[in-house]
């Protein structure tokens, strides 16, 4: 910490520096966010940017907004940006929109994007993007179909494979779910979200040993698991492979975490029948 007082002194000394302010700001925004002090660093970039006429930065203060959650108030800065000069801004746009939830708003964004940007390297994003705003809007067919466009200019994405395995998934295709989320894990086995839907899917493919190996390895790498549905998943694979016990202790975690979960109250009575 005292490492980090130090750079903040240093750098707060060149904020008075006109030719070292920018990356001054920037510097001292990365280290606010490493103690979650955003909105200090907010203030930095604000002076900055009520001083200079820099699209640059202002396009990093927005990326920078929309890594930390503030969404609205980057679309607030985008909004100071040609579109038309600056096609990029139509991506910035969508991911925020996309991280809050306006999937519809999103994927108009993404697609001008790519309309616009045919050599961009943020291609596959935008096209993964697309997909996933197709998948939230339920409309899963085009969501395979721009998925698939994403694959095919680059296919070292866990995050296109765990998406494409959810696509495979609410299309009940579930052993092309699991060939999807297979590859993702592949790509990246630190990535422990996949594991969980590795174990969902084989769940519903009846395949209940491996599902449970695959869900365990999911609890046991988590420190903290606040999920209903990984402990009723849990408890339906212990019910299906006989081990009543197991399966009652399961349920009872998911009903504590979701008193309202129909599969562990469903799942409790029965393994409460079968262990009886």
């Amino acid at each position: 910490e005292g490492k980090f007082l130090h750079a903040l002194q240093i750098y707060y000394i060149l904020l008075k520096n006109k030719n070292h302010k920018k990356s001054a700001v920037i510097k001292l925004a990365d280290i606010y966010q490493k103690f979650g002090k955003i909105d200090k660093a907010i203030i930095l970039f604000e002076n900055y940017l009520s001083e200079n006429l820099d699209i640059e930065m202002r396009k990093y203060f927005a990326n920078y907004l929309i890594k930390n959650g503030h969404n609205e108030k980057a679309l607030e800065v985008l909004e100071y940006i040609s579109k038309e000069s600056n096609p990029e801004i139509f991506f910035l746009t969508g991911l925020a929109n996309y991280k809050s939830k306006e999937y519809e708003i999103a994927k108009i964004n993404f697609v001008e994007f790519v309309k616009r940007n045919k050599k961009s390297e943020l291609l596959p994003d935008a096209y993964l993007y697309i997909s996933k705003s197709y998948r939230h809007l339920n409309n899963f067919d085009l969501a395979l179909e721009n998925a698939k466009i994403s694959e095919m200019i680059w296919n070292r994405n866990f995050e296109l494979y765990l998406n494409l395995a959810k696509i495979y998934f609410h299309k009940e295709m579930y052993l092309h779910a699991f060939e999807a989320v297979s590859k993702a894990i592949k790509i990246n086995n630190k990535e422990f979200r996949l594991y969980k839907w590795a174990g969902k899917i084989l769940y519903y493919m009846d395949e209940f040993e491996k599902a449970e190996d695959y869900l365990r390895k999911f609890i046991n790498e988590c420190d903290s698991i606040q999920d209903s549905e990984i402990y009723a998943l849990l408890g339906g694979t212990c019910l299906k492979n006989r081990k009543y016990k197991e399966a009652q202790d399961y349920f009872e975690l998911s009903l504590k975490i979701d008193p309202g979960n129909e599969t562990a109250i469903k799942g409790k009575l029965e393994s409460g029948k079968s262990a009886s």
